[in-house]
């Protein structure tokens, strides 16, 4: 974090020192010089602190995380949200379609798995409302396998 303000108060105090170093230099043919010349400053002034960065250390530590650890993690926290995106999207619908057919009661969760060949699959459905109904057509819109439970507030 140091690193980062020093950087970005050099970038700062450079800026601000070139731009009223180029408004007193009143040579208009020398412009397009100064200016490249003033970038190059700009850019060693911003570079400098940068080079406090221990590029060892990173190494050493990216050595002593495994990194396929930290893929595998990376890949479950992925196939854990996309989850729930299908979960969110698949209780809507269903939320919907029992809305378009009266049916007085609501999908509040959904048990949704994804499979290795890229299908879901949805083992429970936990609804509020008239159970008997919302049994009826989410058996029949999901597949008589399906484990229905009532909601309940926690």
């Amino acid at each position: 974090m140091q690193t980062i303000e020093t950087a970005i108060l050099a970038a700062c105090s450079i800026a601000l020192g070139l731009s009223l170093a180029e408004g007193i230099i009143p040579m208009e043919r020398f412009g397009k010089q100064i200016r490249w010349l003033f970038s190059l400053m700009l850019m060693i002034g911003m570079l400098t602190p940068l080079r406090t960065w221990d590029a060892a250390a990173f190494r050493e530590n990216l050595q002593t995380n495994n990194p396929q650890s930290s893929m595998e993690d990376l890949q479950h926290a992925a196939d854990t949200l996309l989850c729930d995106s299908i979960e969110q999207q698949l209780i809507a619908t269903l939320n919907q379609k029992l809305s378009e057919h009266k049916a007085p009661c609501t999908v509040q969760a959904l048990d949704v798995h994804i499979q290795e060949d890229g299908s879901i699959v949805i083992y429970e459905a936990a609804i509020s409302g008239n159970i008997l109904t919302g049994s009826v057509y989410l058996h029949e819109w999901l597949g008589a396998d399906l484990n229905i439970t009532a909601w309940e507030e926690e």
